[in-house]
């Protein structure tokens, strides 16, 4: 049986065919599931699991989330995944929700980081400097 050391590393090793000229190909990604679930049989669930989870932290560093309470036109979009590109020295995939609860402004997530211009993030922060002093 093969620790979850080995399984991760294989996993490792099929993210990294997944691309294309430095572009996650998704025939790749097809033929590499495909892959392991033929050649590791007994152990196919755990090399997924940690391949899937390599391939949502590569979709979420290409991806800006931008939310804001009221719908946002097409050129702000644009303009704020133009600045964040710049700042990555990156091309991204920019996706738009709208979300209530930010009451104004806008919230943006690339990967782990998240940038909160809302009126909600401004009161929390408001209340985090009272309460702290």
């Amino acid at each position: 049986m093969k620790s979850k050391k080995e399984m991760t590393k294989i996993a490792k090793k099929l993210f990294q065919a997944s691309f294309t000229k430095d572009n996650l190909d998704q025939t790749k990604v097809r033929e590499n599931i495909h892959s392991a679930r033929k050649i590791y049989k007994t152990l196919a669930i755990g090399i997924l699991k940690s391949y899937l989870g390599l391939l949502k932290r590569h979709l979420a560093s290409e991806t800006l989330l931008i939310e804001t309470a009221d719908k946002l036109k097409p050129r702000y979009i644009d303009a704020v995944k133009i600045y964040f590109e710049k700042k990555v020295g990156k091309d991204l995939q920019a996706t738009f929700k709208q979300n209530p609860a930010t009451l104004g402004g806008l919230k943006i997530t690339l990967a782990d980081n998240q940038w909160d211009f809302s009126v909600k993030g401004k009161i929390i922060q408001l209340k985090e400097a009272l309460l702290n002093g």
